[in-house]
Parts: C-alpha cells; sequence; structure tokens
C-alpha cells in the first residue's frame, strides 16, 4: 500500500520508521523546518538496544501530489487542524485513515470531513520523545499498535490490507475487535495517569510515598473510570491505580514528561475533555477537574514565557 505518515514526531517517527525498516517505504508529510532537520540528521531512532538512522521520503504540505491508500495521522490534538489541510490533497475515494491521537474528541472532525467508513480506530503505545535535535528517543522496551474499524461499511479488503501493512518488526501488532472500548480505556488509563503526576508533581511511587498520595491518584482514576462507565465502556480502574500504591514505582505520563521539558502540552483533548465528557453523562469528577485546571494555568504560563522570550 501506499503509505504517508503525517507528522514524524515521538510516535509517528517511531512507527514510520519501524515500517521503513520492514521494506513498507512511507512517505513522511511534515512542515518544511522539521523536513530540514531530517535531511540533514536523518530520522533517528536511540533505542535501549542502541541508535538506529533511516533516510525516509520526506514531502512537505506544497509536495502532496498523490492520493495514498493508507495514512497515519500521527500528531498533537493542537494540530489537528493544521494537519488536516496538509494531507487533505492526499486523501482519495479508497484512502483509510489510521488516527493516532489522544482523546477522542478528533473523530467527529475527521468522520465529518472523510466519512466514517474511512476513518479506523488506533492506539499507539510506545514511551518516546523527541530530544532537543529532533531526535527520537524510547525510553522502554517494546511498542505496539491496535487497529480495528468503527463503521461496518469500512471495506475489509482494504482494512485486511491495512493490517497487512502494519504489522512490522519493533511494533506488536493487533485488531481489536471492540476498538471503541480499547479508545475509551486508552483515554481513561493516560488521562487519570497524566492527571495524577501533573496535578500531585511527581511519580506514581513519588505520589505513592507521601500521606493522602494514594487516595486522591486512585480518586482520579476513579473518576475516570466512572466517565468510561457512564459511556458504555465500564473498566476495572486498579490495574490502573496500582502503581500509585508502590513507592518504587517510577511510572509517568508523556504528558508529565512535557510538563517537566516546559513543552506544550495537550491538556484539553486528554484531560479538558474528558471532564467535559464526564459532565455530559451526568458523572461529578471534582479531582479530574482540578487537574484540568492546573494544567491550564501551567499552559499560559508557559505560553507567556514562550511569547516574552520570543521578543527579547
Amino acid at each position: 500500500m501506499h503509505t504517508l505518515i503525517v507528522g514524524a514526531g515521538a510516535v509517528g517517527g517511531y512507527i514510520g520508521a519501524r515500517l521503513h525498516q520492514s521494506g513498507r517505504a512511507p512517505a513522511f508529510l511534515v512542515r518544511p523546518r522539521r523536513a530540514r532537520i531530517l535531511q540533514q540528521r536523518g530520522l533517528q531512532l536511540h533505542t535501549l538496544a542502541g541508535t538506529q538512522i533511516v533516510q525516509p521520503r520526506l514531502l512537505t504540505p506544497d509536495a502532496v501530489d498523490r492520493h495514498y491508500d493508507l495514512i497515519l495521522l500521527a500528531v498533537k490534538a493542537t494540530d489537528l487542524y493544521t494537519a488536516i489541510d496538509a494531507m487533505r490533497p492526499a486523501v482519495g475515494p479508497d484512502t483509510l485513515i489510521v488516527p493516532i491521537l489522544n482523546g477522542m474528541n478528533h473523530f467527529p472532525v475527521l468522520d465529518g470531513l472523510f466519512g466514517r467508513n474511512a476513518v479506523l480506530g488506533g492506539i499507539a503505545k510506545v514511551v518516546t520523545s523527541l530530544t532537543d535535535d529532533g531526535d527520537i528517543r524510547q525510553f522502554a522496551e517494546g511498542a505496539s499498535l491496535i487497529i480495528g474499524k468503527r463503521a461496518v461499511g469500512t471495506d475489509q479488503v482494504r482494512f485486511d490490507r491495512t493490517a497487512v501493512t502494519l504489522d512490522v518488526d519493533g511494533i506488536g501488532f493487533a485488531v481489536s475487535e471492540d476498538i471503541d472500548r480499547d479508545l475509551w480505556h486508552k483515554w481513561v488509563f493516560i488521562a487519570s495517569i497524566g492527571a495524577a503526576n501533573c496535578l500531585l508533581g511527581g511519580t506514581a511511587g513519588e505520589i505513592a510515598a507521601v500521606a493522602g498520595g494514594t487516595e486522591v491518584a486512585t480518586g482520579l482514576i476513579e473518576e475516570a473510570a466512572s466517565i468510561s462507565a457512564a459511556a458504555g465502556f465500564p473498566l476495572d480502574p486498579s490495574f490502573i491505580a496500582e502503581p500509585f500504591h508502590d513507592p518504587a514505582s517510577i511510572l509517568t505520563s508523556s504528558m508529565y514528561r512535557d510538563v517537566r521539558n516546559a513543552r506544550r502540552v495537550e491538556a484539553e483533548s486528554i484531560v479538558g475533555d474528558l471532564v467535559l465528557s464526564g459532565r455530559a453523562l451526568g458523572v461529578d469528577v471534582p479531582l479530574l477537574n482540578a487537574a484540568a485546571v492546573a494544567l491550564r494555568v501551567w499552559s499560559n504560563r508557559r505560553d507567556k514565557a514562550e511569547q516574552q522570550t520570543s521578543r527579547e
């Protein structure tokens, strides 16, 4: 399949590099600045096994000249509309789109533009981040990718070809029989852990080590799980809460790591939108709301500091 990766960040870059190494030859649609960095350095993966460099085909938004069979949309939710504008020329009548974004509110946007039959569900799990040089650093072994059909009208032949294309070495691949459930459960997982890390200001172990830490973290997780249950996708929150009972746990979320490194965070798409979903479903979530407000305060402070720096 002709495959396009939209975004070459910590997640899209990792998945795209593994596809490239397996002979799938995807193209990367990136901004001009990112294209220049990748042309100079290559796409560098710093894994626990060592550094690997690939030289993928790069496209900027003005250079998209064909339709693609498969598009992996791997950008931050804050960049969704910019990414959509860039990839529009690559979407044809037979294109399947696999969004790998946090939260759930990108689906109504993509469904409205491209049709629900063309938009699959996608869940990526990989512990990576971008370095200051634009490389990808992996912090833990393993990576996985799950896809699933969200509509009965999705073409089965094209879906099966997509599954074969994405099943490559270096990524544990699976097809979900209930992708809506899995998407909700992932949202609960990342939102509750991120909210606990960011609101309480530490790793799961640091939170567990202080009086009241486990109780507050558990409360956040139970609130998030209650929203999922109200939406029709119940889950047992105890497995998420387990690290917050262990003072030795070093568990953190990517959102917390972004906060620690003063990077933009997806506070609204991960935590804020979950709070709104809870309210719409009649679920009271005071702890999650407190985390969302704390992240807004931090984000405003970061943005003001960035603006001040740019004026100097």
